[in-house]
């Protein structure tokens, strides 16, 4: 039984997730006394990386009946919750996990995120804050710690998660990702709030090269309204010659 259970999961490491469906559920079928949990956690994982959702969230409660304190289970039952969208099963899911596991920053972190699709905002930053102590370096974390700090109109505060998290990993964090043209269009409005017209412009600039519609939402945005009638503000938002000539030498 043990050599299955240890050969299903380094084929799991390997990605050969059908030998590891195979392998556990020979484990199970050898556990007479019924108190084997890892070959249940090890199967629905694998599920999980299978597309066979259901499947695999059976698999982790047989886990926790087996042994409720394995907090890896609730893990990844978190990620499939995530996974099928369901964000109030993910918190559940990582909130178990986080109680029999305080010190892993990653289910803080990926509670966080549940909190945020929520727009929960006070509560993604209260976990997103746990995770930067066990893992002060994740600009993904600083970076979604941002978008929660903008939407709750904290834009300093909001700039310097963003500023961290171009500090940590600057190639990563610039590369396209939906939440990230959010952020760039946060700093744009904080700076347009202030009436900092350059900043404003050429952060409005980078969020509409990654994503289009910040060009029209630019253009009725509140926060915009001190600065929308300067001519570099207009060139941004109808693309004339002269601010791309105007970005190419500033």
């Amino acid at each position: 039984m043990d050599a299955y259970i240890k050969r299903g999961y380094s084929k799991s490491y390997l990605n050969d997730y059908q030998r590891t469906i195979e392998d556990s559920t020979e484990a199970i079928k050898l556990d007479i006394k019924k108190k084997e949990y890892i070959p249940y956690n090890n199967r629905g994982l694998a599920l999980f990386h299978l597309g066979e959702n259901e499947k695999s969230l059976k698999d982790f409660d047989r886990c926790h009946k087996i042994y409720p304190q394995f907090s890896l289970a609730y893990h990844n039952e978190g990620l499939v919750f995530s996974n099928l969208k369901n964000y109030n099963r993910t918190i559940k899911s990582y909130s178990k996990a986080i109680q029999y596991e305080p010190d892993n920053y990653d289910d803080w972190n990926r509670r966080g995120d549940a909190f945020l699709r929520l727009n929960k905002y006070k509560q993604a930053i209260s976990d997103y804050d746990r995770a930067l102590k066990g893992k002060s370096d994740d600009y993904i974390t600083w970076t979604r710690r941002s978008i929660a700090l903008y939407n709750l109109k904290k834009y300093k505060e909001a700039d310097y998660s963003w500023n961290k998290a171009l500090e940590y990993n600057p190639d990563k964090a610039l590369e396209y990702n939906p939440d990230y043209d959010y952020v760039w269009y946060g700093k744009a409005r904080m700076y347009g709030l202030k009436t900092e017209l350059l900043l404003a412009v050429k952060n409005l600039k980078k969020a509409i090269i990654l994503n289009p519609k910040y060009k029209e939402k630019a253009k009725t945005d509140d926060a915009f309204d001190l600065i929308r009638e300067q001519p570099i503000f207009q060139a941004v938002l109808f693309e004339n010659k002269w601010a791309a000539h105007y970005f190419e030498n500033h």
